[in-house]
């Protein structure tokens, strides 16, 4: 798990800094860009059992919190869908 996800985060970051100049909020893209790279070895330096861990955590949090949390991560996705179009 925690490669792939490594790996994913710095594509996305690298996809998102290099596209940057091109986008409707160059600003936005840069700044989620370098975020992921961030949470990149963020993942690779907490490994495997402490993420389990957190997500355990995070299941035990009451719905609306987690709702809550999915729309924060939809304001992003329609942004960088925003940023593209």
């Amino acid at each position: 798990m925690v490669p792939s996800a490594v790996i994913s985060r710095l594509i996305l970051g690298a996809a998102l800094i290099l596209s940057a100049d091109d986008s409707k909020i160059p600003s936005f893209f840069f700044t989620i860009g370098w975020l992921s790279f961030l949470s990149a070895f963020i993942v690779l330096i907490m490994g495997r059992e402490r993420i389990n861990n957190f997500l355990n955590w995070l299941e035990g949090r009451p719905p609306l919190i987690l709702r809550l949390w999915m729309v924060i991560g939809a304001a992003f996705g329609g942004s960088i869908i925003y940023g593209v179009l």
